[in-house]
């Protein structure tokens, strides 16, 4: 098995857009008796994961912009890259 992967986002702001896209092509309610594909189910929690890791990540740019600051307080311009396999 081999997984590509590609950077989707390298803000905050962009983070928080990709799970609204995501949420937005999230699979819609079950009917009673119905299940979910697995596709579907990974669509899912994939969401919840991301969703997860906001604080974690927010937290990870503060101390990165602090310590840019700290280094060179006219140039801060921190990143974050996420990584989707695709």
């Amino acid at each position: 098995m081999t997984a590509t992967f590609r950077a989707v986002s390298s803000t905050r702001e962009e983070y928080i857009s990709v799970i609204d896209d995501l949420k937005a092509s999230a699979p819609g309610e079950l009917k009673k008796g119905e299940k979910r594909s697995k596709m579907e189910q990974a669509h899912i929690a994939l969401i919840t994961l991301l969703e997860g890791r906001t604080e974690a990540i927010d937290a990870e740019l503060a101390v990165s912009m602090s310590s840019e600051a700290a280094r060179s307080p006219k140039t801060c311009s921190s990143s974050l890259h996420i990584l989707f396999s695709v």
